[in-house]
C-alpha cells in the first residue's frame, strides 16, 4: 500500500577515503564513512492493518562505518613474477556499518534506537580468479554474504521482521576459442542456502525456529547456465 503523506528523503554524505594504486589493474582502499538522513523512507507494517506493508519516514536516522577494498595480483603480493602467481589476482570488499533510527517517540517502543531497514551490519564480497598465461581460459569463484537486516520494521502491534543471514557462493569458468567464440559456464549460488525471514521472539539476534515466528522461508535453487558468444 502506497502512502501519499511520504516526505522526500534527504541524506548528508560525509567520506573519508584512502586509494593505493600498485599498477596492473590493482587497488587497495579503505574509506570512513558518515550519513546522516532526514525523512528516511523505510518499508513497514502498517499500525491499522494486519501484515499490511507500506512506507513511512523515519524522522531522524544516522549510518557509519568503514568499507574496505583489495584487489590485488599473488604475483606483486608475493614479490614474485611466476607465471602462475601473475595469472591469480584475489579480491575483497567488505564493510562494516552501524546504522540508528531514532523510535524512542513511537508509540509502545521500549527502545530509544534501532537499526535501519534494509541495513546489514556487515557486507562482504570475496573472490578468486585466475586466467591462464595464454588468455584464453579463466577461473573464478566469488563469496557474498551480508548481516542480519531489517526486512520490514515494525509497530506497537507487530516486530521487526528480520532476513536471516546466508552466504551464496558462485564460480565461473570462461574459454575462449579462435579469439572471437567464447564459452561460459557459470554456477550461482552452490550453497543454496534457506531463505528466511523472521520476527525475533526471543530478542537473542539470532533465528530459532522453535521460538521465533518464521514469515516466510524457502530452499534457494542452485542454478548452473551457460552462454557462447561470438564478436564480429
Amino acid at each position: 500500500k502506497g502512502n501519499p503523506e511520504l516526505q522526500r528523503a534527504q541524506i548528508d554524505n560525509f567520506d573519508l577515503k584512502y586509494e593505493y594504486f600498485p599498477g596492473n589493474g590493482q587497488v587497495i582502499s579503505a574509506t570512513a564513512f558518515y550519513k546522516k538522513f532526514k525523512n528516511a523512507i523505510e518499508q513497514v507494517n502498517s499500525s491499522n492493518e494486519d501484515r499490511l506493508l507500506t512506507f513511512a519516514n523515519a524522522p531522524v536516522a544516522v549510518n557509519y562505518g568503514l568499507e574496505l577494498e583489495y584487489r590485488i595480483n599473488l604475483a606483486y603480493l608475493f614479490g614474485n613474477e611466476n607465471q602462475i602467481l601473475n595469472g591469480i589476482a584475489s579480491f575483497t570488499n567488505a564493510a562494516l556499518i552501524k546504522s540508528e533510527v531514532d523510535v524512542s517517540k513511537i508509540v509502545g517502543s521500549d527502545a530509544e534506537t534501532r537499526t535501519l531497514q534494509g541495513q546489514s551490519p556487515y557486507v562482504l564480497n570475496s573472490g578468486l580468479q585466475y586466467t591462464t598465461p595464454n588468455k584464453k581460459m579463466s577461473f573464478s569463484a566469488s563469496l557474498n554474504r551480508v548481516g542480519r537486516r531489517i526486512e520490514t520494521a515494525g509497530n506497537v502491534y507487530e516486530l521487526d521482521v528480520y532476513e536471516n543471514p546466508r552466504t551464496a557462493l558462485d564460480f565461473q569458468v570462461t574459454k575462449t576459442f579462435f579469439k572471437q567464440l567464447e564459452l561460459k559456464l557459470n554456477l550461482r549460488d552452490a550453497l543454496a542456502q534457506k531463505s528466511v525471514f523472521y520476527q525475533d521472539v526471543d530478542a537473542n539476534k539470532t533465528y530459532n525456529a522453535d521460538k521465533d515466528n518464521t514469515i516466510q522461508s524457502g530452499n534457494s535453487a542452485r542454478v548452473f547456465s551457460f552462454s557462447l558468444s561470438y564478436a564480429f
